[in-house]
């Protein structure tokens, strides 16, 4: 990720743009690999379940938080930005509370509790001299 954000940074390019060039990349690179390893098993898949879950973990997951991402970067600039996506096991553990019905352990709260006091560092929501 910190690859992707220095590039990002010094390329010049929108964050939609950069989105679209990444996602791109990695479907070229990525399908083949897939395809010639599970094809036995997707051609038992209902087609609309692959369309689905392909605009989920493709359009979703792949470009808008790619895009978030890169927008956060522009906005916060790259080492706030990238801050941030120190937050995704932090949220996603508090989303599976009401979406799923799993109540974090002790260890996963104190997790959360110490990823979300470093980023609150990290990107300056602390700093009282910048008030």
């Amino acid at each position: 990720m910190g690859v992707y954000t220095l590039c990002f940074r010094k390329s010049g390019l929108g964050p939609w743009h950069a989105a679209a060039i990444i996602s791109t990349g990695s479907l070229i690179v990525f399908a083949p690999v897939y395809f010639l390893t599970h094809l036995p098993h997707l051609l038992d898949v209902p087609w609309q379940e692959l369309v689905f879950q392909a605009s989920i973990q493709g359009g979703g997951s792949g470009l808008i938080a790619l895009a978030a991402y890169a927008i956060a970067v522009r906005k916060l600039g790259s080492t706030r930005g990238s801050a941030f996506t120190s937050l995704v096991p932090a949220l996603a553990t508090l989303i599976a509370v009401p979406v799923l019905g799993e109540l974090p352990d002790m260890i996963s709260i104190l997790g959360i509790l110490c990823v979300s006091c470093g980023v609150a560092l990290a990107s300056g929501a602390l700093d009282r001299s910048s008030t």
